[in-house]
This record gives structure tokens, C-alpha cells and sequence, in this order.
């Protein structure tokens, strides 16, 4: 738990007044006004170039990526190429081992969990010979029903219109053992809807409902899509009765050997009577729901640039950034320019900034590109779960996530008030001694900085790494109109503020990578 601390009116105009001040004269800043680039990190903080910046990003944002999508071909592809430009640069690959050689790739795999429609159907079978109805055609799934696969095949029951214990009209579930039986009702003309509660308060558990729109409507069919490793978690807790849908034309099927159809049945509710209840005899009735499970290779991918101290080495600062996006959907391309193709590069160049400066900081430098953070920050889970490096030794993380644009929102920003400024979310959280480095590296950058989006701390994959206790900061430029649509393009990226931000999480890193002491937690503070 956080501190507070109490804020004098003065200081609180301060703030304003230089808030104002930044908004109102936001442009990049005169060079010559800047601190000079400490020497040891000089050489990195020049190979940062806008060229490069611009090509990777085109590249990753590009027709041919396709979006980057979890478990998409234009993600593997990706994939493959940050880790061939790890490579090129002569960083160590520091993912999984595999026949004893260790990799650019962390790998785990995604699941893809959908009713099989090939498999699944609804069969009638008599003397007159067999009928059967496609899930997705002329059977539906309640939204409540379980995800588990489904076999009924028996005894079944019509009871009626449905109407149970739980309304004012006569118990339509009344005399019938419901404990193993499927209930087969029709609703009223004009209801929508199956209450559930008398079928429930009867002990039944399974239903069938005879509703022809519902039928059709692919309800309960979209996939389900998530990380292997959380696939087998905790069991849902029971629910209420599981809940069927079948056409007119099933359900006429269904009734015919019992000498009844829908048109019949609601002819005499028209007339103001019950509708009929009886046992189904004489003939075989099943409902078969099959699933089927589709796992796909899925990949952060890792690279490490060893410390020179003998000792700090075993340490690192990360740097982070994830490589997915929102792939193709409907036929359009998300290319992910900003979200977060700008971090992705920005990543790909302080491989080449580390890789092309002589001088080696003490401690390591982990550049990470995670999987499906579009999804539910599983990427970065992952690799909290399964770390390469004990997490101990991870000193900060730094993340870089939508760092190439100017925040702009109706009403309230203009993109052209924020050439310059990135919101600096999550630093104070854990090391306010890791925000003041930050500052301090700044000096020699003349970024500046906005503190008004920590409700955004939770929506980037360095929440993970904060909740194992290390201290983070999250880089990140703003909302835009095109955020997560097909509009969030190249053509857009600001390169010379993006490039400004990637020297100073370089200057970042290395500064926390060669200072002998890790950056004090907020429980190690001395007051």
C-alpha cells in the first residue's frame, strides 16, 4: 500500500502552471538547450536513427503481416523476423532450449475451443426412418449452457408450454421424473424467452425448447480462444439447467410419431387450452454436441545482451514491448502501427543500440517482444511463469506500448499540442527512485511528460512484471481515433518523437544496467 503524502497549495500551482506551459508550447526542444549524452552510452544513443525506426515499423505494419494476429500467420511471421534481427545484431537468444541449443523463441501454445458442427446434431429415429439436424442450422445452444460436450439420449418428455412452479399457471412439469429426463417445451406465440425457474424447481437439468428464431441464430457457437496454460483452471461452479433450441421444423419431426406438431399445439393454446403432456415412445431421440480443441505454436521472443561486470551480469534490466495486434477481421487488416508496432521497433532498435555501442553496462539488457497481449497479457504472463532469469534478478522493466503518435481526443487534445509529450504511467509505483533516473536521463532528451493516465497501468503487459514486485515504467503516447482500427497505419507514426522516446529508454536502461546499486523499492526508502 501506497503512502500519501500531503501537498501544499503552492506546489499544486506549480504543477498547473507547467502543465499549462507544456501544452500550450509543446515542440521538440532546442539541442543545444539539452545535457550532453553521457560518453559510455553515446554510441547507442546515436544508433538509434529514424531510418531504422521506419522500417521495422513499416514492415511490421504492413499489408503482409496481416495484423499480427494471436496465433495468425502474420504474428509467426513477425515473430521470425525480430528474432532474425536479434540475430543480425549479435544479441544472444535467450528463449527455450531445445536439443541443448538455446533459442530466440519462448514458446507456449493457444487453444482454440469450439463446437464441432460436423459432429454434433439432433436425431429422430422411428419406424418411418431417420432424421437428423445440424447445430448451427436448425439447433442452438443456450449462452448459459455448459461448455462441456453434450449426449442426450434419453427418456425425453413433452411438457407443454413450460410453465412451472415458479408462475401462476398450472405446473406444466408437474408428475414427470425430471431428474434424468429432457424436457421438451414450446413456448407461447410470441414469447422469446425459456424461465428456467420451474423446469429447476422440478429437478430437471436439461431442456429442449422449441423456438424457430432462436434455432438459427448460432447462438452459443462463437469460439473460445486462450493460452494453454490457463486452460485447465479452476472448474466453473454449476449452474442452472442447460438450455437447447430446435426448429419448427426439428420439433415437428420430434412430435410427428406422438401424432402432434407446433402448428397443432398452438392452435389449441388459441382456443384457450393446455397444452398437451406425454412421455415419447416408440422412438429413438438423441442430441449429440461435440467439441473440438485446435492448438496453434505461439511465441514471445527473447534476446540478451550480456553485462561486462562478472558478477551484475546475472542481473538485468528489461525492456519490453508486444509484437501482436488485432489481425484481420471481416476482411480488413489492423495493421497495429501504433498498437504496437512503435514499441516493437522501438525494441528492434536498442537491440541495434546496445549491439553498436563498445562499451558494455555491468548488468544484462533482456529485450523481450511478447504473444496476445491483444488477448489478456498472456504473453507476459507466461514469461513471468516460466522466466529465463529468476525474477529476482530482473532489477526494472521498462515497456514500450503505442509510443509513436500524438494524443488526440474530440474536444479535449489536439495532436498538435503533443509533438512532444508521452505519459509516463506506473514509475512511482514501486522505485520512486527509478522515476527520478528517468527524469534525470530526460535531460539529455527534452521529452515532456504527462502523469494523467494511470488508469492505464493495467492494459500493458508491465502490470505483470509489477505484480511480481519489480519496478516498472510504462512508456506510452496517448489515444488516438484510430486506436484498435484498420486506421492505425504507418503513415501516421510520428518518427522523430517515437525516435526520442526509444534514446531515452536507452539512456534508461543502460543508466539502471551500469549504476552499481538496483533502483530502492518504495518499502527501502529511508525518510
Amino acid at each position: 500500500m501506497f503512502k500519501l503524502f500531503k501537498i501544499s497549495s503552492k506546489s499544486i500551482l506549480v504543477a498547473i502552471f507547467v502543465r499549462a506551459s507544456l501544452a500550450s508550447a509543446d515542440s521538440p526542444p532546442d539541442p543545444a538547450s539539452l545535457a550532453p549524452v553521457p560518453e559510455a552510452a553515446r554510441a547507442g544513443f546515436h544508433a538509434v536513427t529514424e531510418t531504422n525506426l521506419q522500417a521495422w515499423l513499416k514492415f511490421l505494419a504492413s499489408d503482409e503481416l496481416e495484423g499480427r494476429g494471436t496465433a495468425q500467420p502474420g504474428y509467426a511471421l513477425a515473430a521470425r523476423f525480430s528474432a532474425a534481427v536479434f540475430e543480425q545484431f549479435g544479441l544472444q537468444p535467450a528463449g527455450d532450449q531445445k536439443d541443448g541449443k538455446t533459442g530466440y523463441f519462448q514458446e507456449f501454445r493457444w487453444v482454440r475451443l469450439e463446437r464441432d458442427r460436423d459432429a454434433s446434431l439432433f436425431e429422430v429415429q422411428d419406424q418411418s426412418g431417420r432424421a437428423a439436424f445440424r447445430l448451427g442450422e436448425e439447433v442452438s445452444i443456450s449462452s448459459t449452457a455448459t461448455g462441456q460436450e453434450i449426449d442426450w439420449n434419453g427418456p425425453w418428455v413433452f411438457a407443454g408450454f413450460g410453465e412451472g412452479a415458479e408462475s401462476d399457471s398450472p405446473d406444466d412439469f408437474h408428475g414427470f421424473d425430471l431428474k434424468n429426463a429432457i424436457a421438451v417445451v414450446l413456448l407461447r406465440k410470441g414469447k422469446t424467452a425459456f424461465d428456467r425457474k420451474g423446469l429447476e424447481a422440478a429437478g430437471g437439468k436439461r431442456a429442449v425448447v422449441i423456438i424457430d428464431e432462436r434455432a438459427k441464430d448460432k447462438k452459443g457457437l462463437p469460439a473460445r480462444e486462450l493460452p494453454e496454460f490457463l486452460e485447465k483452471g479452476p472448474a466453473a461452479p454449476p449452474g442452472g439447467a442447460d438450455v437447447i433450441y430446435v426448429s419448427n421444423r426439428a420439433a415437428d419431426r420430434l412430435l410427428g410419431p406422438s401424432g402432434w406438431s407446433v402448428a397443432r399445439i398452438e392452435e389449441r393454446a388459441a382456443k384457450g387450452e393446455r397444452a398437451p403432456r406425454f412421455k415419447f415412445e416408440g422412438a429413438s431421440l438423441r442430441l449429440l454436441i461435440k467439441n473440438k480443441r485446435t492448438a496453434f505454436p505461439l511465441r514471445n521472443v527473447l534476446a540478451l545482451v550480456e553485462g561486462s561486470d562478472p558478477v551484475l551480469k546475472n542481473e538485468v534490466v528489461a525492456v519490453g514491448a508486444h509484437l501482436d495486434h488485432e489481425g484481420t477481421r471481416d476482411g480488413k487488416i489492423f495493421h497495429g502501427a501504433d498498437d504496437d508496432a512503435s514499441g516493437s521497433a522501438g525494441v528492434l532498435a536498442l537491440a541495434r543500440a546496445f549491439a553498436e555501442n563498445p562499451h558494455r553496462p555491468r548488468r544484462s539488457i533482456l529485450l523481450m517482444l511478447f504473444a496476445a497481449e491483444e488477448k489478456g497479457l498472456h504473453g507476459s504472463r507466461y514469461f513471468i511463469e516460466h522466466s529465463p532469469v529468476p525474477l529476482k534478478n530482473i532489477v526494472a522493466e521498462i515497456q514500450l506500448d503505442m509510443i509513436g503518435r500524438n494524443e488526440e481526443s474530440p474536444n479535449k487534445e489536439k495532436p498538435e499540442e503533443n509533438t512532444n509529450t508521452v505519459h509516463l504511467v506506473g514509475s512511482q509505483r514501486h522505485s520512486r527512485e527509478l522515476h527520478q533516473i528517468i527524469l534525470e536521463q530526460n535531460r539529455s532528451v527534452g521529452l515532456s511528460f504527462e502523469y494523467d493516465m494511470e488508469e492505464v497501468y493495467s492494459r500493458s503487459d508491465q502490470i505483470n512484471f509489477g505484480n511480481a514486485g519489480i519496478p516498472v515504467a510504462f512508456f506510452f503516447t496517448g489515444f488516438h481515433p484510430d486506436y484498435h482500427q484498420p486506421t492505425d497505419t504507418a503513415d501516421k507514426i510520428n518518427f522523430a518523437k517515437m525516435a526520442r522516446i526509444v534514446r531515452l529508454a536507452y539512456l534508461t536502461a543502460f543508466h539502471l544496467a551500469d549504476r552499481p546499486e538496483r533502483p530502492r523499492l518504495i518499502k527501502q526508502e529511508k525518510f
